[in-house]
């Protein structure tokens, strides 16, 4: 009777599947309420990220596509349309990760679904991340590039999955790199594709290998004609022509050159080591390349062990390993003067989107803190209540862990700064980050500028450099806080006794300071420097300073 049952329970299932399709559930569930129903069953929703469900009869590990049900619905409170299927399909996804104990999946709808707001499609990935210990790399890297404005960066979100009823982690769930006007907008049809770069012949269906000597595998068109092959070939060569003639309108006439520079500021930042065997993708779109989508990151930024890439891992971030990315085409670009100015102006214009990643600035909380702050519950759940741990070494491929969660993120923060002081370096940039100052009144501390008076004019504060910067200030004063730039980072005005930021010295500012030598009050940033607060003097002195500022409204 037990083997009838079993071998009836997947045709039941099947049959059910074929009833309900995918289904939107914006109609029957409440927002704020910490489950919801379908079906005649309890689905409970996560704190501070979406919930995924995967049900199906056949167990975790299923390498082949397999019928499933999924439930997808927003964290408690949001606003996100919850989405059903009953007649989904489900496979373990990936190359060295899907031999990891949290594996990842690749989802498919059975009809196009706009999951959680990401546009219409069937086919979805959750990434598990296993191998990051901080699990935000992959994540934080799509983020930036979107930061960065590169087209059809695929939409990403942490969220938890929960398989057969078993909470299993805290997983990215991101779109697929596919051929749709909500994916990557292309039409092969019209000779549009996208390829990526490859190594091995079991990483995709049909491979090229190009005249520079370059493998990359079709992933779109998906069913690659022989016609369609050969059409991209010739194109390819084409493209590589004009980079062997080192003439920079040629390159431009089959290469997006915007693109193809902040897919190398990813991947040589990042210091992604996937680049030599996968991972990289280009698409063509109306006869030009296009890097990106960026894809796979979990083992950049420090996250790659010693003994894997030997020659170029990315365990320090600086001189150690210094430029590594000389692959594909990007050595080749690398020779032509025009391009190298291109990469090297964009390099320092992104600056404070590349100082946002690990420190707060003037783009405002850092991406790190952000984004694990918005989903500190799922992320502290997967290394409690799922059975992965902070210091545990998953793979011989990635970098020993610390034995906990905000080392191995201090880790990251670290490596991130010390890789971008690097590279400033070596790219004899560092003289064009700062704006050049010709009044040495003035000087530089950190992402400050110190030295302006009350009421200094926007005017004035232009004089004092010898090239053009960009003022971000409300009125024709300068005020404390008020920020600046020329090539490069932002930094930020300090106008001394200004500690309500206003621009002037007034009694205002007088009440502050006398707050703050007090402790009842505390500034911060440049309105920390503006209070003189770093100075380190005595009590006495500090009173004296009050007694001088009361009569002269500044001090010394």
């Amino acid at each position: 009777m037990k083997v009838f049952l079993r071998r009836l329970l997947p045709c039941v299932l099947a049959i059910l599947m074929v009833i309900s399709p995918a289904t939107s559930l914006s109609a029957s569930v409440k927002a704020d309420e910490d489950t919801f129903t379908y079906q005649g069953r309890d689905y409970q929703k996560s704190k501070d990220v979406p919930a995924i469900y995967i049900e199906n009869v056949y167990g975790l590990n299923v390498y082949n596509y397999v019928d499933c049900t999924i439930v997808a619905v927003d964290k408690i409170g949001g606003q996100l349309t919850p989405v059903a299927d009953r007649n989904a399909t489900v496979r373990i996804r990936g190359n060295s990760t899907s031999s990891g104990p949290k594996k990842p999946y690749n989802i498919k709808f059975s009809a196009n679904t706009d999951l959680f707001g990401m546009g219409k499609g069937k086919r979805f990935c959750l990434i598990a991340n296993l191998y990051d210990p901080t699990l935000i790399r992959n994540h934080m890297v799509f983020e930036f590039a979107r930061d960065l404005g590169m087209q059809y960066t695929l939409d990403s979100m942490l969220v938890d999955v929960y398989y057969n009823g078993s909470y299993v982690g805290c997983y990215q769930l991101c779109e697929a790199a596919t051929e749709d006007d909500s994916r990557v907008d292309i039409d092969c049809s019209k000779g549009d594709y996208i390829i990526e770069r490859d190594a091995r012949e079991d990483y995709g269906t049909t491979y090229i290998t190009t005249s520079l000597g370059h493998r990359f595998g079709i992933n779109e068109p998906e069913n690659t004609t022989n016609a369609q092959r050969i059409a991209i070939e010739n194109h390819l060569r084409m493209a590589e022509n004009a980079i062997r003639s080192r003439d920079i309108e040629q390159v431009k006439k089959y290469f997006d050159l915007e693109s193809i520079i902040d897919s190398y500021i990813c991947l040589e930042f990042f210091k992604n080591v996937d680049i030599v065997v996968g991972s990289t993708r280009f698409y063509c779109k109306d006869g030009k390349i296009h890097g990106g989508p960026v894809w796979d990151y979990d083992l950049s930024s420090g996250n790659c062990s010693s003994t894997y890439y030997v020659s170029y891992n990315n365990n320090f971030g600086d001189s150690a390993e210094g430029i590594w990315c000389n692959h594909i085409w990007y050595d080749d670009l690398l020779l032509i003067d025009e391009y190298k100015e291109m990469l090297y102006d964009r390099y320092l214009e992104v600056q404070d989107q590349i100082i946002n990643l690990y420190r707060d600035n003037v783009r405002g909380k850092n991406a790190i803190d952000s984004i694990i702050g918005n989903a500190s519950t799922s992320i502290n759940r997967n290394f409690t209540e799922a059975p992965w741990r902070p210091g545990r070494n998953y793979s011989e491929l990635m970098r020993i862990p610390d034995s906990t969660y905000e080392t191995n993120v201090e880790h990251l923060r670290a490596w991130l700064e010390r890789r971008n002081t690097w590279l400033l370096t070596h790219w004899g940039l560092n003289s064009r980050v700062k704006p050049k100052l010709k009044d040495t009144s003035y000087s530089y501390s950190g992402t400050y500028l110190l030295g302006f008076k009350p009421e200094t004019t926007v005017f004035e504060l232009e004089s004092i450099f010898s090239e053009k910067v960009t003022i971000d200030t409300v009125g024709e004063i300068i005020s404390t806080g008020d920020s600046f730039r020329g090539q490069g980072a932002s930094y930020y005005a300090v106008v001394e006794g200004d500690i309500n930021c206003d621009g002037k010295v007034t009694p205002a500012d007088y009440i502050l300071l006398k707050q703050t030598l007090a402790g009842t009050y505390k500034p911060t940033g440049a309105a920390y420097k503006a209070a003189c607060m770093d100075k380190k003097q005595p009590k006495e002195e500090n009173a004296q300073r009050i007694k001088e500022y009361r009569l002269t409204g500044r001090w010394e």
